[in-house]
């Protein structure tokens, strides 16, 4: 009921939606939604789950193949930009994480919407922060997006190499 309706971009509804899915039964409820029919539903559930999860990121790791293989996405920027962040929070080992690695690499490097570019390179540096032996590759990323990127993405780049 908190997704449906209004326009595209009711954070309103997403931030009521997050703050009741901090338990597994009603977070598994909401993550369904991100499967649903109508775009904006996908899209406000992807963003209140993503809020549900900067404090109870553990509810994500029944999902994580969800969040390692793009079976989620459906070609729209609103759902990958919330996708990316929630699946640099997961818990994984070497091999999951070089397979997130390289869907992060890909976006950064190939995806046309500059915000997904963005929350892409924040993503790869947030996930070797916990696996520190992909810091090589998120910092030839960042080093990508600041000749090659848009000044936005550039900007991002600069200030995630200098740990900001």
């Amino acid at each position: 009921m908190y997704l449906t309706g209004g326009d595209d971009r009711s954070p309103g509804a997403a931030d009521d939606a997050a703050a009741l899915a901090t338990e597994p039964d009603t977070f598994a409820a909401l993550w369904a939604l991100l499967r649903h029919d109508d775009v904006a539903v996908r899209s406000r559930a992807a963003d209140a789950a993503e809020k549900a999860t900067r404090e109870r990121p553990e509810l994500l790791q029944p999902y994580k193949c969800d969040l390692i293989h793009p079976v989620l996405e459906d070609g729209t920027p609103e759902l990958s930009w919330h996708l990316l962040p929630m699946a640099a929070r997961l818990e994984l080992d070497s091999n999951e994480a070089a397979r997130l690695m390289r869907r992060l690499q890909d976006a950064v490097l190939n995806n046309p919407n500059e915000i997904v570019r963005a929350e892409a390179l924040a993503a790869a540096f947030g996930l070797a922060a916990r696996h520190r032996r992909m810091l090589p590759r998120a910092r030839d990323l960042a080093r990508h997006a600041q000749c090659c990127g848009s000044p936005a993405l550039a900007a991002r780049a600069r200030n995630l190499v200098a740990g900001g």
